[in-house]
């Protein structure tokens, strides 16, 4: 049986992880980042809603505890 496709989250990181996101890998297809429209914080992770140079608005969410990206179309 084939493993499933994991989505990936490039990003770029300065002092820390995951300051900005540059593109990502979800259901098989890769995106460029065009523009991180907003950022924000929670106890759970980071969350970017950025604008794809394709057009569609995603939601990358990095979670601290499972150290993973969720990805979802915004």
């Amino acid at each position: 049986m084939d493993d499933p496709i994991e989505d990936r989250v490039a990003c770029y990181s300065g002092a820390t992880y995951a300051e900005r996101p540059t593109g990502f890998l979800w259901q098989g297809k890769e995106y460029q980042v065009s523009r991180v429209v907003d950022t924000w914080f929670s106890p759970l992770g980071k969350s970017f809603r950025v604008c794809t140079i394709d057009g569609p608005v995603f939601l990358l969410e990095y979670l601290y505890d499972s150290a993973r990206w969720q990805i979802s179309l915004h």
